[in-house]
Order: C-alpha cells, then structure tokens, then sequence
C-alpha cells in the first residue's frame, strides 16, 4: 500500500472519532435548548455537566489535526475546499468559537440564560450541517474546471438535494448519537427518569435518521452513480449497520447501557469504512484522487509512521484515563448537587 493510502486511512480514521465526539458534545447542545425551554431541571444538571467537561476542548483539537493533515499531505483538495467553500466553514468555525466562549462564560454563572440556549440550539444544528458539505462536493458534478483551475458552483450545489439528504442526515445522527450517550449517562448517576427520556428520544430519532440515510442513497444512485454502485457492493455493512438501530435502542430498554454504547459506535464505524473505502481512490470525483492530489515532496518514512502509531497507542490509554477521571469527578458532584425530583416542573407532553 502506498503512502498516500495510508495517509488517507488515517485521516478517515481522525474523521470518524471527530464525528462521533462532535456528534455528541454539538447533539447535548441542542437537548440543552430543549430542556432549558421545557424547564427539565434534571436534564439540564446532566447536560451542564456534560457540556463544561474537557471533552469540549479535545474534540476540536482532532479538527485542527485533520485540517493540517489535510493542507499537509493533499494541498490541491485543500485549495478547492478553501477557495470555493470559504464562507461555510468561516460560519462553522464563527458559531464554535461562540458556543466556546458561551461555555466558558456559562461555567461560573449560576443560571443559566435563554440567550445561550438558543445560541446552543442554533450551533448545534448549523456547525454539523456546514461542516458536512464536504462530503456531498466529493461526490462530484458541481466541480468544474476553468483556465486550470476547479472551482465551485456554490449557491447551486448547496441548494440541490444531495446536499440537504446528508444535511438531514448529520443533525438525525447528531440527535441520535447524542440521545443514546446522556441515556448511558443518566443511567451511570443514577437518574432513572432522565435515562427513560433519553432512551425514548433516541428511539424517536431512529426513523428521521434511518429515511434521511436511505434518500442520501437513492440521490447518490443519479448524483454518483459510481459510488453508488460501489455502495451496493457493500450491502453486508449497510444492512448491518440499518438493524443495530433497534438492537441499540433494546439495550437502552434494557438497562445494557455499554453494549448500547458500543452497538451504536460500530454501527456508525461500519457506515463510515462502508463510505470511505468505497469513494477511494477518489478524493473529489473526477478530478482530485488520492494519488494525483497527494504532495509529491512529501514521503512517509519508516520512522514517521513509527511515530504517528507510537502518538495513536500512547493517545488511547492517555484518553482513557482522562475519560475515567471525569467520569468519577462528574457522578461525585452529581450525588453532592443533584436536584431533587419533586421541583422539577411537570408536563403533560414530556
């Protein structure tokens, strides 16, 4: 396998556990809203505490990475993506740098406000949104090539329904993904209540998710055909991917809430190897692949690659670690602070 392949490997992988973080940390920002407004005072404890952890600043971090590996190693990518969708990822980077200092300043208040929960719910939904487009621009069609140059039909290509089909994709999984993780979390502090909630909200965000998932393949069928073939072939990943939604769903019923953690993860982890290695070897369809857009000074040595799985081996017992100290940090403040049940206003729609 050449470098640039596994360079791209690489990469799929930064792009994947990004996803899944971002998923939830921008997904608990929207639940937020939603409790803030129906006045859940044991939701919003849970999604406080989950909001200020560190995650928030280490999940960003894996973007950056991804961005420079991008720049780095594929330049011509990086170019088209930069130049002819500016002005998507200038909102995307504007709404987190206002959700982040929105987090920061949200930590010593004592209420929380109405204007950060509305600035909450609009990243939320917004950043995933703009921050997808990339993927339905590499399916191809709205490149095209003018003195040598590509460039972006922008205004068109986000206006076309591949584009919304992966959008109403993002914010389904957002939602999803999200809802099953403070599920888990609510079980593991003890509030039964919040769990069954939760539980009931991811089993609710499984059919917008799973229609949205099968119309982005039915638009893929006449905006890629090639690609869609491709999906085709990997059929296996796709089905199995389609039935672990109830299975996650049941364990949550169940009281299973790390089985349902990791169903949900390979669930997703089977959906994006499926994607990933069947767009491969093209980057943005027809004119940039893995190997023509590769930097040509660039050379993955032996001892670079020993450092980057040395940096990977080292990062995951270091996250771990990180994970599980916050975890125990986070369910001792949740037994000292946690509001009492009966306060908690009643409502007739849940």
């Amino acid at each position: 396998m050449t470098s640039p392949f596994l360079i791209i490997l690489l990469i799929w992988a930064g792009v994947f556990a990004y996803g899944m973080f971002a998923a939830i940390d921008f997904g608990s920002s929207i639940w937020y809203a939603w409790a803030y407004f129906r006045q859940r005072r044991e939701a919003l404890f849970i999604l406080r505490s989950q909001l200020a952890s560190f995650r928030w600043t280490i999940i960003h971090v894996f973007l950056i990475l991804i961005v420079v590996c991008v720049v780095e190693f594929f330049p011509a990518t990086a170019m088209l993506v930069a130049t002819n969708l500016m002005w998507p990822a200038a909102a995307a980077l504007a709404l987190m740098m206002l959700r982040s200092l929105v987090l920061v300043l949200q930590a010593g208040a004592a209420r929380p406000g109405a204007a950060s929960a509305v600035l909450h719910a609009v990243s939320g939904l917004l950043v995933p949104l703009l921050l997808v487009s990339i993927l339905p621009l590499s399916e191809g069609g709205w490149v095209h090539v003018v003195n040598g140059l590509l460039y972006v039909s922008s205004l068109p290509f986000l206006r076309t329904p591949l584009f919304w089909s992966f959008a109403a994709l993002s914010i389904g999984s957002v939602l999803y993904l999200s809802a099953v993780h403070l599920a888990v979390r609510a079980g593991a502090v003890q509030a039964p209540r919040m769990e069954r909630r939760f539980t009931a909200r991811a089993a609710c965000a499984v059919l917008p998710t799973w229609l949205a998932a099968a119309l982005t393949l039915v638009l893929l069928r006449f905006s890629a055909p090639l690609h869609f073939a491709r999906l085709l072939s990997a059929w296996p990943a796709l089905a199995a991917a389609s039935l672990l939604f109830p299975v996650t769903v049941g364990l949550l019923h169940h009281r299973r809430p790390r089985l349902a953690q990791i169903s949900a993860v390979v669930q997703y982890l089977l959906v994006v190897a499926a994607y990933a290695v069947t767009h491969l070897p093209y980057l943005i369809y027809p004119y940039l692949t893995v190997d023509n857009s590769f930097d040509p000074g660039f050379r993955l040595t032996d001892s670079l690659f020993d450092a980057v799985q040395t940096a990977i081996i080292g990062a995951v017992p270091a996250g771990w670690a990180l994970y599980q100290a916050g975890r125990r940090l986070r369910q001792r403040g949740w037994r000292r602070h946690r509001p009492c049940d009966k306060q908690e206003p009643r409502s007739k729609t849940g």
